[in-house]
């Protein structure tokens, strides 16, 4: 937030750059503040200013804290639209915001990605979807499809994802 105060007050020949849109954007994602990192990116486009991939990273990271999984995936594809290269930090931040509203569909579709992607699907992105499928209602399709998923890309060789995933079925 304080970051945020800063921007809006400027020093009179002063001009934000991306230096502290970046440190504004962190503050918003720390803070939840997802309305605002939303409009930062706004204002750096609109400054002119590239948005790259931390930039994005830290508005769906706010997103995931706010659980608004809808403008998280929004961000994603803007991201791609705009030539910047989403990371596994990305794409599990996605996942993030997925879990805490039970999006298990959109979980598993982000995974996929990931993988076509050729992104690392770490251990956090795993259990986001393992925990997005367990808090669903249909978890009979949902954790079924995760097991494929885990076991299609070799990553059912921990015993650990193995039990977690079958843990979600009904």
């Amino acid at each position: 937030m304080y970051f945020y105060v800063i921007l809006q007050f400027p020093l009179p020949q002063a001009r934000p750059d991306i230096v502290s849109y970046s440190a504004a954007l962190s503050g918003c994602e720390k803070g939840k503040q997802w309305e605002k990192a939303l409009s930062l990116l706004v204002e750096m486009r609109e400054q002119g200013l590239p948005l790259e991939t931390i930039a994005f990273s830290a508005a769906i990271s706010a997103c995931e804290g706010a659980r608004r999984w809808d403008f998280a995936i929004w961000l994603l594809e803007e991201m791609v639209l705009d030539s910047a290269a989403p990371n596994s930090v990305t794409y599990t931040s996605a996942i993030g915001s997925c879990a805490r509203a039970a999006q298990w569909t959109w979980a598993i579709l982000l995974l996929d990605e990931m993988s076509w992607r050729q992104l690392e699907v770490g251990a956090v992105a795993l259990s986001s979807a393992i925990a997005a499928c367990e808090a669903t209602a249909p978890s009979a399709t949902a954790a079924p499809q995760l097991l494929a998923k885990l076991s299609a890309d070799g990553l059912m060789a921990s015993k650990c994802w193995a039990a977690a995933a079958t843990d979600a079925l009904p």
